[in-house]
């Protein structure tokens, strides 16, 4: 019973805290947040200077 429960907390639209917020922490890390830790517009993202820009998993040997 308790599975069942919590299974369906699990669908209601309740929000994530931003400690558990995937898409929130991955934006931190790359200092895509503002001081209010609101994310920033796309058009005010820093240049990533040593990010590689492909995905080396995906290259083809």
């Amino acid at each position: 019973m308790t599975f069942i429960v919590i299974g369906f907390i699990c669908f209601l639209p309740f929000p994530v805290p931003r400690w558990a917020d995937a898409h929130y922490q991955y934006m931190k890390r790359h200092n895509l947040l503002d001081s209010n830790g609101d994310p920033l517009p796309q058009s005010q993202w820093p240049e990533s200077d040593g990010a590689p820009t492909d995905d080396p998993e995906e290259k083809e040997p």
